[in-house]
């Protein structure tokens, strides 16, 4: 059977998902804190230190698996001190599993651990999602909240944080960055033989 999951992000067309709404869905997968927006979520997605930042306990609780970098970008940006099990130990509400992988940008003299290198090169979560549920066959792919629109999702809550940071980097949600983020996740989940759909 061909498994179907549904990606949800924080940009502006991401909405609230139950999952009665999606029975032909097997896999429900939130981005960082928009993985708050699932009601009975099973994967959170997460690059950076950050990611899992003002997720309520209810919504930790039911989640299975976290996929995560050994070395979590800390505030977008690259380091090699801390590792995913320091964002472990802050997670107590957390009982499910932990998948773990390292970023192409992690030096060959710091991958110790033999775990597997996800994306050559991802231009932010969303592509780590296509490669993880690659990894557990996953052959559907529908995305909500991502790469069709810049800002931030009205259902966030403590908005005005992200609105300063949008504000903050504006390059980061331009339209060339969207059409170059819609593009490589489209020809990477081509290679990967996955349909995607934005939705």
């Amino acid at each position: 059977m061909v498994k179907k999951a549904l990606v949800v992000g924080k940009g502006p067309t991401a909405k609230l998902i139950r999952r009665e709404d999606f029975p032909e869905v097997d896999v429900f997968v939130g981005i960082n804190q928009a993985v708050q927006f699932i009601d009975y979520p099973d994967v959170l997605v997460m690059n950076d230190m950050e990611g899992a930042d003002d997720i309520p306990d209810e919504t930790m609780k039911h989640l299975k698996i976290i996929v995560i970098p050994f070395y979590p970008h800390h505030k977008e940006h690259s380091q090699f001190t801390h590792t995913w099990r320091d964002v472990k130990s802050r997670l107590k509400s957390f009982t499910g599993e932990f998948f773990i992988h390292y970023l192409f940008s992690t030096p060959p003299s710091l991958r110790s651990e033999p775990f597997p290198i996800l994306h050559p090169s991802p231009l932010n979560s969303a592509s780590i999602a296509i490669a993880y549920l690659n990894s557990i066959d996953v052959k559907t792919i529908d995305f909500y909240g991502i790469a069709l629109s810049g800002g931030y999702s009205s259902l966030l809550p403590k908005f005005s944080k992200y609105k300063l940071h949008l504000k903050k980097n504006p390059l980061l949600y331009n339209p060339q960055r969207q059409t170059q983020l819609m593009n490589q996740l489209c020809a990477f989940a081509k290679h990967k033989n996955i349909t995607i759909k934005f939705s």
